[in-house]
């Protein structure tokens, strides 16, 4: 069995659709035995958008590696922070020379029994999300590791990445990691696409070419690329 790990945003998910080529190269892939996934900043409910766009997920992993999730939606594994460090983190972040969309609270509601699995920022622009990305990793080195996508900073507990989230999943199912491939067209995949067999979209970031040498043209391509290795 061989997984395929893919981003959403950007990478399957491009123009506001999921393409006929895409959907059905996913249903041959999972036909012929193998996995595929999405690895996410978003959260659980990723599981049924796909569902929404005719795609069945074998596993989704969200909020950037802190959730593993099964095809139902159940947890396989999870990585937290404890609660009570988002007030810091917040004024940190709003202390400085930056421009935010929006501002709010990290609020704290009982029924998350002290954990928390992702913080995130909201920025005017893509070049102040990365900077400040940046000096929220130097200030919470050790407690917090942020990572920039687009105008987004998704924060999750230090070390957590969407590689070690693969990494889980990976283990429980027993899957060499030379049979996975990951692919992306941001920042925040960077873990996963250098851990694994990695792949940028053709219509990723500029930078990210600079940085992962290997160029699909979709899903259908990155399929197609797997077969044959």
């Amino acid at each position: 069995m061989k997984i395929i790990a893919s981003d959403f945003d950007g990478t399957i998910y491009r123009n506001r659709i999921i393409t006929d080529r895409d959907k059905n190269a996913v249903l041959e892939w999972q036909k012929n035995g193998n996995h595929f996934g999405i690895v996410t900043g978003r959260g659980t409910g990723i599981i049924s958008t796909l569902a929404e766009h005719g795609i069945k997920l074998d596993y989704a992993i969200a909020y950037n590696g802190a959730v593993v999730l099964d095809s139902e939606g159940k947890i396989l594994y999870e990585d937290w922070f404890e609660r009570g460090i988002e007030r810091e983190y917040q004024d940190y972040a709003y202390s400085l020379d930056y421009e935010f969309e929006h501002e709010y609270d990290c609020n704290v509601e009982a029924s998350d029994k002290g954990k928390e699995h992702q913080l995130s920022l909201l920025l005017k622009n893509e070049n102040d999300a990365k900077e400040l990305a940046e000096l929220l990793n130097r200030k919470f080195e050790g407690r917090l590791t942020s990572y920039s996508n687009g105008q987004w900073i998704n924060t999750v507990k230090y070390g957590t990445s969407k590689a070690t989230g693969i990494a889980h999943y990976a283990e429980l199912k027993n899957v060499d990691l030379k049979d996975i491939y990951t692919v992306g067209d941001f920042f925040n995949d960077l873990p996963m696409l250098q851990a694994f067999n990695g792949y940028v979209v053709d219509t990723c970031h500029p930078e990210m070419k600079k940085l992962i040498p290997n160029v699909c043209i979709d899903i259908a391509h990155l399929t197609e690329i797997a077969y044959k290795n």
